[in-house]
């Protein structure tokens, strides 16, 4: 059993409602630990309806009070939270509020690494940013199916809570099976009844339903009593089928769906409703029926929930009769416990099947029985001993940070690697587009920021620039033993806990705001005036923040030692140089060349991919390219009307090794802080053709034109970053080409492969990290 823990409960009702899973737990989890309770966040937009009026007017006065304590160990927190999740920016603003609000709570209450347990999907903004030490998702219905919610957001919040959850508790095997291939920590604990006080209540019935049914038959039903649940036809069926019995139906009407009309039902005479009852008078109600009915309709939502009140109803020994639903399917051969009915005449029929004989005494302490075995106390002693394995801490919290997962790039290879080294970290970064990253990056916890609920992201998202600085700084690494940074914007300004170790790999100082400012804001890409001065606003705003929090890591890696030097000139710190990892053994040399040069890169500006079509338009030469980004309309119109360049967008891994090992050379025209693609076409056993700055000068070796080509040479320099000196290079290559060895260019790319990054990270993280705790004495 937990204990001795503290627990934010995001729940799907109010504590004072109609009682859920989430009281239900709670309650018990309540003693012997503490429990911050905040009260439903909602799922659809509020209508114009009178409930739903009311309902606003209780959260603004709910808000206005506080966490209140409602039981031993148990605080109520209504935040404000707006209900229309298909906007980002609503979302946006909902996890600013959410998380200020929990955070201040959680803090006056003395919560630490508390557990985040949500029953709602869209308490998936909250993971990673209450420094929670664990979050656990109870799934107890397909939200996505509730009336009036933002189908296509809701299931996106699933998704990304499903994602971020240690265990996903479900309680209906229709939701166990959609998940049971995708998600490796899942747990199916099916609902449950509180069997002792439906048995043990002593609780008279209220003197005015005991007066309506006095010598009466009572046919009952007690839950929610909304369209899109329950089948009010149905109802109506059997209350004019029975006109000698009294149809009870115990319940709120139209909660979650303010549009159920009851009116027909509440003008037969024979049909008693007298609304919500508390939890106290539920079981003398019950107990009331001689016969107790599930009419549940047939639909997504019914179909992926398994109604608390089927065992409720058992644990008084009452016969059942119900609707059609897969998760009491085992039900269908054991009328004794339940009958379970395919049409309106059958239910009709099985209603007064079982007035005529509601069973005998053996019958009834069946279905005692049968609830007993599920019951809250032996499945709550289940749950916790999932929990506690779920949350089991590694020997070592490692956190990794990185700027943004928005595909695989030399970065992320970066980051995969790391994720082969640490498989239990989690990582932290301000965007993730699921899908477009490596399974290994993909199967890891990862958490994102505010940026990620921004509204046109997808194509946008480089603009919100101004806001990465406040978006890395809201993570909340406390707990973490480590924290490892791939950094090539502001990941390496994470703020950490003054005792973690924070070690940074930087794959670049911020390039666009350093010695690349011009070539990506200057007056040939931005043509208004003010927004360029505007630019250069932010861009020495952006250049001040970041050295003044370059303090903040303990110790530095650079990718190459051209960016070690600019950490020294921009960070005034000295950084260990580790190359990055390159699948070298992905690669073979092919046994024909063919007569095409080759470029694979995104279309960065500083890449220059436009200067290697200038140049193979003026030279003439075959040029393939692989890839697409933001100068793509800009190498398109370049590249118009020239049948030798060929744009290929992004191909498979496996064409694009291919293209390596065929063409004549890689042309790598940019000046790169490192340069993975380089290696790898050197591990395909092709020649580079590079512009002679940069990361190049330590992956090649060569000479620049004109000069003696090295015996062991992998390729040749241009020194002007022009188009005809890239053309003149070329040339110089393909009248040298027969200096070029295959083998000696394969066996130079070697020492760049990816197990001897992983040794040398492993070490030297290690190594920096026993240093640093030992200078702090711990």
């Amino acid at each position: 059993m937990l204990k001795n823990r503290d627990i934010i409960c995001i729940a799907s009702a109010n504590w004072d409602a109609m009682w859920v899973n989430s009281q239900h737990l709670t309650s018990r989890l309540a003693r012997q630990n503490r429990i911050l309770y905040v009260n439903n966040l909602g799922l659809r937009a509020p209508g114009a309806s009178v409930t739903d009026l009311r309902k606003v007017v209780a959260r603004v006065a709910g808000w206005l009070k506080g966490a209140e304590s409602v039981a031993p160990n148990i605080y109520v927190l209504s935040p404000i939270a707006l209900p229309f999740h298909q906007f980002p920016l609503i979302r946006t603003i909902n996890r600013v509020l959410l998380v200020r609000r929990i955070r201040k709570w959680a803090k006056v209450l003395g919560f630490k690494r508390p557990i985040l347990w949500s029953f709602l999907p869209t308490a998936e903004s909250l993971v990673g940013r209450l420094g929670e030490s664990g979050v656990v998702y109870q799934c107890v219905d397909d939200y996505s199916a509730n009336p009036g919610v933002a189908v296509e957001a809701i299931q996106e919040a699933e998704a990304r809570m499903e994602k971020g959850a240690d265990l996903t508790i479900v309680t209906s095997r229709v939701l166990f099976e959609a998940r049971k291939d995708r998600l490796e920590h899942l747990m199916y604990s099916p609902n449950v009844a509180d069997v002792g006080h439906f048995l043990n209540s002593r609780e008279p019935l209220p003197d005015g339903i005991a007066h309506a049914i006095k010598g009466r038959k009572v046919i009952g039903y007690h839950g929610n009593i909304a369209d899109y649940k329950v089948d009010l036809d149905l109802l109506e069926a059997v209350a004019r089928a029975n006109p000698e019995a009294i149809l009870l139906l115990v319940g709120p009407v139209g909660w979650g769906d303010p549009s159920t009309q009851v009116k027909r039902l509440m003008a037969l005479p024979n049909v008693l409703m007298p609304g919500r009852a508390d939890w106290a008078t539920i079981p003398p109600l019950v107990k009331a029926f001689d016969v107790a009915l599930l009419p549940m309709r047939i639909n997504a939502s019914t179909n992926s929930s398994f109604p608390m009140k089927f065992y409720e109803y058992m644990a008084c020994g009452k016969p059942i009769v119900a609707t059609r639903m897969p998760n009491i399917e085992e039900y269908r051969d054991k009328p004794k416990l339940c009958r379970i009915a395919t049409s309106t005449d059958e239910f009709v029929k099985f209603v007064a099947d079982a007035l005529a004989d509601p069973g005998d005494e053996e019958t009834v302490a069946a279905r005692v029985d049968e609830a007993g075995q599920h019951d809250w106390e032996s499945r709550i002693e289940a749950i916790s001993e999932r929990v506690e394995e779920a949350l089991e801490v590694p020997e070592q919290r490692v956190a990794l940070v990185h700027d943004w997962l928005t595909g695989m790039r030399g970065g992320e290879k970066v980051l995969e690697a790391m994720c082969e080294i640490w498989p239990h970290a989690e990582i932290f970064t301000l965007i993730y587009f699921p899908g477009k990253l490596s399974p290994t990056i993909e199967r890891m916890k990862i958490h994102t920021s505010f940026v990620q609920f921004l509204p046109w992201l997808e194509q946008r998202y480089r603009h919100y620039l101004p806001f990465f600085p406040s978006a890395i700084e809201e993570f909340d690494l406390n707990g973490f033993d480590l924290v490892i940074s791939s950094s090539h914007c502001v990941a390496k300004s994470v703020i950490t806990p003054p005792t973690t170790p924070h070690i940074s790999y930087v794959h670049t100082p911020m390039r666009y705001v350093w010695d690349l400012y011009d070539d990506y804001f200057g007056p040939e890409r931005v043509k208004n005036p003010v927004a360029r001065l505007a630019l250069r606003i932010i861009a020495n705003w952006l250049r001040g923040w970041d050295q003044r929090t370059a303090p903040r890591v303990d110790a530095y890696i650079a990718n190459s030692r051209h960016v070690a030097k600019r950490i020294k000139a921009y960070y005034l710190r000295e950084a260990t140089v580790i190359h990055p990892p390159v699948d070298t053994e992905q690669f073979e040399p092919a046994e024909d060349v063919e007569d095409f040069y080759l470029i694979v890169s995104a279309f960065a500006p500083y890449k220059r991919v436009d200067l290697a079509v200038e140049a193979a338009v003026e030279g003439g030469f075959r040029l393939k390219i692989v890839g697409t980004g933001q100068d793509l309309g800009k190498i398109k119109k370049v590249a118009a009307n020239h049948d030798n360049v060929e744009l290929l967008g992004w191909q498979s891994d496996e064409e694009i090794r291919s293209l390596f090992a065929r063409c004549r050379a890689f042309l790598f025209p940019g000046e790169e802080d490192f340069g993975i693609t380089p290696v790898e076409a050197q591990a395909a056993g092709r020649p580079v053709i590079a512009f002679g700055k940069g990361g190049a000068l330590e992956t090649v070796v060569g000479g620049f034109v004109g000069e003696a080509i090295p015996e062991d040479a992998t390729g040749v320099f241009f020194k002007d970053q022009t188009a005809s000196a890239l053309v003149e290079a070329v040339r110089f290559f393909e009248a040298n080409m027969d200096k070029f060895d295959t083998a000696k260019i394969r066996e130079h790319a070697q020492p760049f492969g990816r197990e001897r990054f992983k040794d040398e990270i492993r070490t030297f993280v290690t190594m920096a990290a026993d240093e640093l705790r030992e200078a702090q004495g711990r």
